[in-house]
């Protein structure tokens, strides 16, 4: 990126905020370059990555993810399908100078060929971990008229951790599915449709 807000062709953008509805930095907001986000990094101040899917405009682009980075506190992750729809966002929480995933939460639409606001959803899906093991599943579908909840103590929750990445390398915060590919499923216990 470069202080003139014009994109140039990286896998990764940096902003202080940025807006998945334009692609673009928010109003008096802008793109940072490497540099910048690297000390906003170190500083443990606010800042945002995008990873770019491809570019929509000389200051916008679409994104597969989008992460709001402070790390003093939490990294929020946002995963975005073809047509920019939310699809999940993810809350690490910073405990004790490491990651852990205590929040997951999944959106369902009518198609992924169309944009969709949270709201448009027709099926919610929210995850909560807590490192001693409790967990809760909230599963709303407006189609099938589902609401309902559960929880249960004594899940291993290991794989739930990650080390803070070092500057650049988002691949492991970018897994989609990171911490959960060890986990029983949530079918053996809850029964989700």
């Amino acid at each position: 990126m470069n202080t003139a807000n014009t994109l140039q062709p990286p896998t990764y953008a940096y902003s202080d905020r940025w807006n998945d509805l334009t692609g673009a930095p928010i109003a008096e907001h802008r793109w940072l370059t490497e540099d910048e986000a690297r000390a906003a990094y170190q500083a443990g101040t606010y800042f945002e990555i995008v990873r770019v899917a491809e570019h929509i405009g000389p200051n916008a682009v679409r994104a597969h993810w989008a992460a709001g980075f402070h790390r003093r506190l939490r990294i929020r992750l946002q995963w975005f399908n073809r047509a920019q729809s939310l699809v999940r966002t993810t809350d690490y929480d910073n405990i004790g100078g490491r990651l852990f995933r205590g929040l997951s939460r999944d959106y369902r639409y009518p198609d992924d060929r169309h944009r969709y606001l949270q709201f448009d959803s027709l099926a919610m899906v929210t995850v909560r971990y807590r490192p001693d093991g409790w967990m809760r599943i909230d599963h709303r579908d407006k189609v099938k008229k589902i609401n309902r909840s559960a929880e249960k103590t004594g899940q291993p929750v290991d794989s739930l951790w990650m080390d803070f990445p070092a500057f650049g390398g988002w691949e492991q915060l970018g897994d989609i599915n990171y911490g959960f590919h060890d986990l029983p499923p949530l079918g053996d216990w809850y029964d989700l449709p």
